[in-house]
């Protein structure tokens, strides 16, 4: 041994102190970021914070403890944990590699209903959509709400429904390979937690006479709605085309579909790509270990109540209606545009187009509500706006039927005295309100063209 080296017992004491000063900052680490590897948002809780105070412990002790025997113990401990750590993060890692699920098995995206999970398929400019055949049974919107870990679950007594789409991806028999109307539309078309009678296109079909493509896909825009005419919405019968514009978000979505359709256009890539939402290994065993120790899920927050025949209906998910004034120059055009190319396609094709004016919660049955304090005061404020007058406008600009199914639904509401809304955590239509929308649809188009025969029933078939 040469003067100077120090030897193995010498090194050893600068090793433990090292590994226990490595143990203290990964524990400190992993107090202050681990949320975010479990899924949850930052939160200091007791947990994490005697995590933290242990990892302070560590370092005072790697740097000032001076018995070797504690400094020993300290070390091995520091070891273990480091080791542990080092496995589950492997763990971890290769989980999300192999994209495995740790939910039961089940992941996210089959747990819920097709109609809640964004659209994967892509087709021609960077548009998406379901991909088909498809079938789900259960209870569309109290599985949503759970998931989401409200309590009281508002939709506990839910009918269990079978929901199924054709193998393009939408909302149809599988046997229907030729029709006469084609309605395309977002979550308000293809109503992905009612079953097939009870939809609005459904309704229509029955009401007319007339056979029925539903062309529907919740959370687009007009753009999209428009491919979906284009690419699955003729057939050798079809004379009317129907769009559905929802007031609450089609003008901003419009926004971001514009700009999708440039990232497109410009580099050939969809903008967004969908990715399933899973439970990887470390999320899964916090859920398992420390589900306890969980903050209770959002309670069900009330913005009104409803006057009800059975009394009152506690209710959320108020949207407030836009009026012309809100609309910017930007949104204005493109909202022109994309009309003048419905208006230009449906010529094009020798069709009659038209758009259904599909109002707000709010719009409906903002009369009768009683407000309270989680109302925003924008909420308790609001009045009918002009905005479905600005969408006509638009319509007759391009010679589009214009068809308000507004007055419709706010008559049904007033001589039910019912909601044609779901009350809470969702915008949408009930089976009632789909079916009122669908015969104001039914009635509009025989008022303005007649009745209307089928080319199956014109050519005998």
């Amino acid at each position: 041994m040469t003067g100077g080296e120090p030897t193995g017992r010498a090194r050893r004491p600068a090793l433990q102190r090292v590994a226990l000063a490595l143990g203290g900052v990964a524990l400190i680490g992993i107090s202050l970021a681990g949320n975010a590897f479990v899924g949850r948002p930052f939160h200091l809780g007791p947990l994490a914070l005697g995590g933290m105070g242990l990892g302070v412990v560590g370092l005072l002790a790697a740097f000032f403890l001076r018995r070797p025997g504690w400094l020993g113990l300290g070390t091995r401990a520091s070891v273990a944990f480091l080791s542990l750590v080092i496995a589950l993060l492997a763990t971890e890692g290769i989980s999300r590699v192999v994209g495995d699920d740790f939910c039961g098995g089940v992941p996210l995206e089959k747990r819920l209903p097709p109609w809640f999970v964004l659209p994967m398929e892509t087709f021609g400019e960077g548009f998406k959509k379901h991909t088909g055949p498809l079938e789900w049974r259960g209870k569309p919107l109290f599985v949503n709400t759970e998931i989401q870990g409200v309590d009281p679950n508002p939709f506990e007594d839910e009918a269990t429904v079978l929901i199924t789409y054709d193998r393009d991806g939408f909302r149809n028999p599988e046997d229907l390979d030729d029709w006469d109307i084609a309605v395309s539309g977002d979550s308000f078309t293809e109503l992905g937690y009612l079953p097939y009678e009870a939809l609005t296109t459904t309704v229509l079909a029955q009401e007319s006479g007339l056979r029925v493509k539903n062309v529907g896909v919740s959370g687009v825009s007009t753009l999209s709605e428009i491919a979906y005419l284009e690419r699955y919405g003729i057939a050798p019968s079809t004379r009317q085309w129907v769009l559905a514009f929802f007031e609450g978000n089609d003008l901003s979505e419009l926004e971001q579909e514009y700009g999708a359709l440039e990232l497109w256009r410009a580099t050939g890539t969809a903008s967004a790509p969908y990715e399933p939402d899973r439970t990887y290994f470390l999320e899964a065993l916090y859920e398992r270990l420390f589900g306890l120790l969980d903050p209770p899920g959002p309670q069900c927050f009330v913005q009104a109540y409803f006057p009800g025949p059975r009394g009152e209906v506690p209710m959320n998910g108020l949207v407030v209606p836009p009026a012309r004034s809100s609309i910017t120059p930007e949104q204005e055009a493109q909202f022109r545009a994309a009309l003048g190319r419905f208006a230009l396609l449906a010529e094009g094709h020798g069709l009659t187009p038209w758009l259904a004016f599909v109002p707000c919660k709010l719009r409906v049955h903002w009369e009768g509500l009683r407000f309270t304090d989680q109302a925003f005061e924008r909420v308790q404020t609001w009045r009918p706006s002009d905005f479905p007058a600005y969408v006509r406008e638009r319509c007759e600009e391009q010679r589009i039927r214009f068809v308000d199914l507004t007055e419709a639904l706010v008559a049904g509401a007033r001589a039910s005295g019912e909601l044609l809304y779901n009350a809470s955590y969702d915008t949408h239509w009930n089976a009632r309100g789909a079916e009122i929308a669908g015969k104001e649809l039914a009635r509009a188009m025989r008022e303005a063209i007649g009745p209307i025969e089928s080319a199956e029933k014109d050519q005998g078939r």
